[in-house]
Order: structure tokens, then sequence, then C-alpha cells
């Protein structure tokens, strides 16, 4: 039985992608080079076939995360990686993640008195559970809707908004059930 071919591994639009470099770039590369050309040039909306360290290097260079707590830095980077090629541009470009200490599981603030247009993740290095990627995508999800925790004009029904883009995205748990995050919010 013939190995399928290097391009068959890859989703259609990846493998029009790889052609395009590999015209442009004729062999002078290798394939490992130039699928992290391909990679880095932020036009993947799916990682399928991809080495996951790859992917995961990829996005670790392109995030913002101030804090020493690795395994919380390895959660972001893997909620990112499932996340909206958009939505992951905006991440990238926007968001700074901090840890919260463990205070809370997570909060989101503007950015405007550090920089304009940037938006400040908080969060809790006590997170638990299966639910922490859907907990890290509600934050990001607060973020790309703009939720202004600290202005009288966010919406009263922010956490659900959240919940359910969170769950739009793919993620499940109870950062991604707005049932759950609407009773976290009242206790």
């Amino acid at each position: 039985m013939e190995a399928p071919a290097q391009s068959q591994r890859y989703p259609a639009q990846t493998t029009e992608i790889l052609d395009q470099y590999r015209a442009t770039w004729g062999g002078r590369i290798s394939e490992e080079r130039l699928l992290t050309k391909v990679l880095w040039s932020g036009e993947i909306e799916d990682f399928t076939g991809f080495d996951v360290s790859m992917v995961y290097d990829y996005i670790a260079n392109n995030i913002t995360y101030c804090c020493d707590d690795s395994t919380l830095a390895a959660l972001i980077i893997q909620t990112a990686a499932r996340l909206p090629r958009d939505v992951r541009a905006f991440v990238f470009d926007r968001c700074v993640f901090l840890s919260a200490g463990r205070m809370l599981y997570g909060m989101v603030l503007p950015g405007a008195t550090a920089k304009p247009e940037t938006w400040i993740i908080l969060l809790s290095e006590r997170m638990h559970g299966d639910d922490l990627h859907s907990f890290i995508a509600h934050e990001i999800a607060h973020a790309w809707l703009g939720h202004d925790r600290l202005s009288p004009e966010v919406p009263v029904d922010h956490e659900t908004q959240a919940a359910n883009l969170a769950q739009q995205w793919g993620f499940i748990g109870r950062g991604a059930d707005a049932r759950h995050c609407n009773a976290y919010m009242r206790r």
C-alpha cells in the first residue's frame, strides 16, 4: 500500500496554501521550513496535520502572557489553537494575559490605561478541572465582544453572551454554559 501524499494529511484550504508556497519556493527550502512559513503566515484556519509542538510554538510566540505559571500558559496556548482564525488574530494583536494569582477564575479589563484597544485578561492559577479551556475561551469572548466590566454600559446579559460565544467556538464546560456563568455571578 502506498503512503498518502504529504498534502493529503492537511485540509483542502491548507493544501492550497502549501501548494502556493511550494510553487513560490520551488524546492529551495526544506519541507519543515516550508510548513513553518505557512504556519507563521497566519493564513491557516485549521491546524489539522501540523505537528502539535510546531503549532504551540507558533502560538506561544504570538501571545502576550505575563507570569511564571507554565501550566496556565500551556492552557492559554491550547485554547488559542482551538479558536477561529480571526479570533486567534485578535488574541495575538489585542489581548494580554496576566495571572491573577488564586483570587478569581477570570476577568477582562480594557487596557486603555496601558495601551488603547488592548484587553487585559486576568486568569486564576487556581483553575482546575476539565473546564479550563472553556473558562479561558469565555474570557476571550468577553474581550472579543467588547465587554468592559468597568463601564456602566456593559450589557446585563454579558455572561450569557460570552458563554454562548465560547460554545459557538466549540468549547464545552462551565465557561461555555450560560446557566453556570449566570449562577456564578449571582453568588
